[in-house]
C-alpha cells in the first residue's frame, strides 16, 4: 500500500496537460536547418537574392519574412507568396529536414541541434528537462481551464462571461495622412504597441507597416534592412535606392541592390531583360 501511495504522489508532482477546450492542441510541422541562398524566379531568370543560414519551421515562415532582410529583398522582387515558396522550398528540400510533432500547449523552437525542440506555453513546462517530449504541469501548480498556474480554486470555462476583443487595428486612430502601425517589444503578445506613421516616408515601414496591426492594413518594407543598401529614402510609399554597398548594384527601378554577380552572370543575356542596369559605385 505504502508503495502505491507513493507512486499516487508521484504522479501527482508533475503530469501533462489534460486535454480542455481552452487548451492549446497538439500539431504537426516541417522543421530544417536552412544553410542555402535564397534563389527567386523573375522575368524568366533565377536571381540570387542572399543567404540564409538558421533553423526554420513552415509555420514559421511568415513571420521569418517580417523579419529577415534577405526574405524582404525577395518581397521587393518577386512579393510575399512566391518569396514564401522559395524559403518553404528551401525548408522541404533540406537534408536535415525533419516532421516534428509537438504535444498540447507547444510551439516549435526550432534550433540547429535539434529542429524539432519547442516552447511550452499557458505555465507548462517542458518535460523532462533533459529531453523533452510533453508540457507538463509542474506541481504545486495547478491546471485550471487549459492553463498551469497557482490557482486556489478553479471555475468552470462555461461559467465565464468573456468580453469580446476588440482589435488593436479597430482601437488605434492617427490623424488624416497616417497609419497606425506595430511597434516590436518584448510584450507585444499580452499589450501590443503601436505608433501613427507616415509610410509614405517611413524608412521602416515604407509603403505599408512593418508590422501590421491587421484589418486590411497592408505590409510595408524596411527600406534599410535590405541587403546591400548603402544610402535609400522612402518616397512615395517606395524604397529608392541612392547607393549600394561595394559588391551590389541597384536594379533599374532602383527599389533594391543585387549583388554584381548576378548582374555579371546576366551580361550576356541582356541586362534590359532581366530590368536591370549597371550604376558605376562610388564612395
Amino acid at each position: 500500500m505504502r508503495m502505491l501511495a507513493a507512486f499516487a504522489l508521484a504522479l501527482t508532482l508533475v503530469r501533462p496537460a489534460e486535454s480542455s477546450s481552452l487548451t492549446a492542441r497538439s500539431s504537426s510541422d516541417t522543421c530544417a536547418n536552412v544553410n542555402s541562398d535564397l534563389k527567386v524566379s523573375s522575368n524568366g531568370h533565377t536571381v540570387d537574392v542572399g543567404h540564409i543560414n538558421q533553423c526554420l519551421c513552415l509555420s514559421t515562415v511568415p513571420s521569418f519574412i517580417l523579419t529577415n532582410s534577405v526574405a524582404q529583398a525577395a518581397v521587393a522582387l518577386v512579393g510575399q507568396s512566391a518569396t514564401q515558396t522559395a524559403i518553404d522550398n528551401l525548408i522541404t528540400s533540406s537534408s536535415s529536414k525533419k516532421t516534428c510533432s509537438y504535444p498540447d500547449n507547444a510551439s516549435p523552437a526550432c534550433s540547429s541541434s535539434n529542429p524539432c525542440s519547442f516552447t511550452c506555453s499557458n505555465g507548462y513546462t517542458p518535460w523532462p528537462p533533459s529531453n523533452p517530449s510533453s508540457c507538463a504541469c509542474v506541481f504545486p501548480k495547478k491546471e485550471c481551464n487549459g492553463v498551469c498556474g497557482n490557482f486556489n480554486t478553479c471555475t468552470s470555462p462555461q461559467a465565464r462571461k468573456r468580453a469580446v476583443p476588440v482589435s488593436m487595428r479597430a482601437r488605434a486612430s492617427c490623424a488624416t495622412g497616417l497609419t497606425p502601425c506595430g511597434v516590436p517589444s518584448s510584450a507585444w503578445a499580452r499589450s501590443p504597441a503601436w505608433e501613427c506613421v507616415d509610410t509614405e516616408s517611413d524608412l521602416e515601414s515604407c509603403g505599408g507597416c512593418a508590422i501590421p496591426l491587421g484589418g486590411g492594413t497592408s505590409m510595408g518594407i524596411d527600406c534599410a534592412a535590405l541587403p546591400g543598401v548603402a544610402d535609400v529614402s522612402c518616397i512615395a510609399g517606395a524604397c529608392v535606392v541612392h547607393r549600394c554597398m561595394p559588391g551590389y548594384q541597384r536594379a533599374r527601378d532602383g527599389n533594391f541592390c543585387l549583388r554584381s554577380r548576378n548582374i555579371a552572370q546576366l551580361n550576356d543575356q541582356g541586362a534590359d531583360a532581366f530590368g536591370l542596369e549597371h550604376v558605376p559605385l562610388h564612395a
